[in-house]
């Protein structure tokens, strides 16, 4: 039937859905003070320390920046994404659902 066809297409590939929410989680290597925010919401302003890590989730798209930029990795629907910036510097990105795709939007 074309319903089980198309589901099992979906499952060996790493597909996020067009809808939906996306999860960012932020770790951080040294203490450091971070600003999120989760499409038009600002969700979290403050030191992440050594070794903690956040979970948030958007719809559109998230803002971060970094007091250190060096000190927070971050995934995207868990993908490890490269620094926001170098260490010891103020760090800020755009993440959108797009950021996870990979160049030319392939893995």
């Amino acid at each position: 039937s074309p319903i089980s066809s198309a589901m099992s297409q979906g499952t060996n590939t790493q597909t996020i859905p067009a809808k939906g929410p996306f999860e960012l989680k932020i770790e951080a290597d040294k203490d450091t003070e971070v600003t999120v925010r989760a499409d038009a919401n600002r969700v979290f302003e403050g030191t992440i320390k050594t070794g903690e890590n956040h979970i948030f989730t958007a719809i559109d798209h998230f803002e971060i920046s970094a007091h250190d930029a060096g000190a927070v990795r971050l995934e995207l629907n868990g993908k490890v994404l490269a620094p926001i910036g170098p260490p010891g510097r103020v760090g800020k990105v755009t993440l959108t659902r797009n950021t996870v795709k990979g160049p030319g939007g392939r893995n």
